[in-house]
């Protein structure tokens, strides 16, 4: 215990040195009375969890979940990398260090940071060569005189090896002429795995010190094989044995709207694609989102989804995404309001679809900052609260809602008896407004802790002040996010089928695209509150075709099937029953589970 005390004291001590004196040594422009710096680089070839070294240094980007060698170090630390990043506690903006202490000799070295690298598919030289200098200001903080690391923004879409060198080099060229000599690092090991790529860096960094391509600093260099250790970190296989670490996230493309139209970037398991331009005139946007919420027919969905990706996705991008992975799109408020989900490309008679065939996910580009909320974990129980058709004012009523209410009570009811023993299944119903109190179902929520909360009735949005928008219970009551999720433990999965309409937006039907932005700003709210995972819907949608999706959902996820799989499959039932099957939306995580899987 002693122990594990004075380690959490050193940990939070060097966390405090990191952020004081790295911000004091970058402003900090005094020339440095010790002379040229030196340093000297060792090349190491192998695997990053098997370096030892004080620290090891790897990049990732703000909100991405960990991979390559991130990835084979999160893998290690049992995923305390992507938890952490899931709470918000690591940032991943552009220069930000996170210091991650190793206490049970999980890996080689004694300790990680994490350096932001901020967006995929803008990272350029000159941010490696900021980033650099933040890592050596980081390192000797610390008061180190070594680390570790890969070479930091190279790779498919990224920077040409030689260009990252020379960044890397460069950044902490300028943070040591900056620091105390007394404090400067001394031997820098750039790790690589792949046999190729370590012969290609090692002639790189032979020119760069032969040629002195990087002036007022003293380079020496010399190279070394590192093999798997025998401690906890030598569960892989030897060196030469290996295959490359595979990354676990799905292909993820950033959608921003530019002054005349969309600016797309992406990030694949192999590759960063750097930004695309595509010009649009909101006249077809508005237009081809109108044709897809109005089509009733499998002709029109195919007709104008594909017409939706032809006229606004890059050409490369359909060639990248064309591998059978899931997609995640991360969007702004701008680029929600289009109905991605039944976007559509390939040869006529096999065509691929957003939603139903490569299991589309959307995300908000703040979606992984800090929440007030935390989200209980899977365990042996599940808390279900259903709140279905809660108004009281007769124009505020829907029958569909509360069906598709009593619905999910019967399903979620069979598994309750199905997996008794198993799983400890509660539900608690709210159908109608005779049971839907909204004083009673506001302490409900804010006094007990739900998994799962579905929600069926109207909706409304407000712009100005979103987190004032939420579930209507009258005219003159509103749950809002703000009200609902105050309590510190939040829900996994919030399932709204929250119907935008006339009633609640002025007597005006709002059309698909400003449905869809409240759709998301609602969506938005929540995520602001804690909760990971909301299902929503873009547009009204048809009462039956509602409950057939409802039905297929619940019965997929309840077997322990990702929600992206589930909500594909649930989309899939209903592809011939109009255009519900494209409003429904999921902003959150394609990999998350409500059960584990059986």
């Amino acid at each position: 215990m002693k122990q594990r005390n004075l380690a959490r004291a050193e940990e939070h001590s060097m966390e405090q040195v990191v952020a004081s004196q790295t911000k004091e040594q970058k402003s900090n422009q005094q020339s440095e009375p010790g002379g040229k710096p030196k340093l000297h680089v060792v090349a190491t070839r192998g695997s990053i969890t098997d370096v030892k070294a004080p620290v090891v240094v790897v990049g990732g980007y703000k909100g991405i979940a960990p991979a390559s060698a991130l990835k084979a170090l999160d893998d290690a630390l049992l995923h305390w990398i992507t938890r952490a990043g899931d709470h918000g506690m690591i940032g991943g903006g552009l220069g930000e260090v996170f210091f991650v202490p190793v206490l049970h000799k999980e890996i080689a070295a004694r300790s990680i940071i994490v350096a932001g690298m901020g967006e995929y598919g803008k990272f350029n030289y000159n941010d490696l060569c900021y980033l650099g200098m933040n890592i050596c200001y980081a390192v000797s903080a610390l008061k180190l005189k070594s680390f570790a690391s890969v070479l930091i923004g190279s790779g498919a879409g990224n920077l040409e090896n030689e260009e990252a060198v020379k960044g890397l080099l460069s950044g902490f060229c300028d943070a040591l002429h900056h620091v105390d000599p007394k404090e400067r690092v001394e031997v820098f090991r750039l790790v690589e795995y792949d046999k190729d790529r370590y012969l290609e860096i090692v002639n790189i960094l032979k020119d760069v010190i032969d040629k002195e391509r990087i002036p007022n600093i003293d380079l020496t260099l010399t190279e070394e094989v590192v093999r798997a250790g025998k401690g906890k970190h030598a569960v892989v296989t030897p060196l030469a044995g290996r295959r490359p670490v595979v990354s676990s996230f799905v292909n993820r493309i950033t959608i921003e709207r530019g002054e005349e139209g969309y600016c797309f970037s992406a990030l694949t398991n192999s590759a960063v694609v750097p930004v695309r331009k595509v010009d649009v005139q909101p006249f077809f946007t508005a237009g081809i989102a109108t044709q897809l919420r109005k089509g009733e027919s499998e002709e029109s969905h195919e007709k104008f989804g594909l017409l939706l990706h032809k006229y606004i996705f890059p050409e490369d991008f359909e060639r990248m995404i064309d591998d059978g992975k899931s997609l995640t799109l991360v969007v702004d408020k701008d680029t929600a309001a289009l109905p991605w989900e039944m976007a559509c490309y390939g040869p006529k008679g096999h065509r691929t679809y957003f939603g139903t065939d490569l299991k589309l996910t959307r995300q908000f580009r703040t979606m992984l900052s800090g929440a007030p909320g935390i989200a209980p974990p899977i365990n042996k129980s599940l808390r279900v609260l259903v709140i279905a058709d809660p108004a009281t004012d007769g124009d505020l009523r829907l029958a569909g809602a509360l069906r598709e209410g009593e619905e999910v009570v019967k399903i979620l009811t069979e598994y309750q008896q199905r997996l008794q023993g198993q799983l400890d299944i509660e539900i608690v119903s709210c159908l109608g407004p005779e049971e839907c109190d909204p004083i009673k179902i506001l302490a409900l929520i804010l006094n007990e802790t739900f998994d799962i909360v579905h929600y069926s009735g109207h909706a409304t949005f407000d712009a100005d002040k979103p987190n004032n928008s939420g579930w209507v219970f009258s005219h003159e009551v509103t749950l809002s996010a703000r009200e609902i999720f105050r309590a510190r433990q939040v829900p996994r999965v919030v399932f709204a089928n929250a119907c935008f309409s006339a009633v609640t937006n002025g007597g005006q039907e709002p059309s698909v695209e400003q449905a869809n932005r409240k759709l998301a700003g609602l969506a938005e709210a929540f995520f602001e509150r804690g909760v990971q995972n909301y299902i929503g819907t873009g547009w009204a949608v048809d009462d039956a075709a509602a409950v057939q999706f409802a039905q297929v959902f619940y019965k997929q996820a309840m077997d322990g099937k990702l929600l992206g799989d589930s909500l594909a499959d649930a989309r899939r039932g209903i592809f011939s029953s109009g255009s519900t099957w494209g409003a429904y939306q999921h902003y959150g995580q394609s990999n998350a589970r409500i059960v584990e899987e059986s």
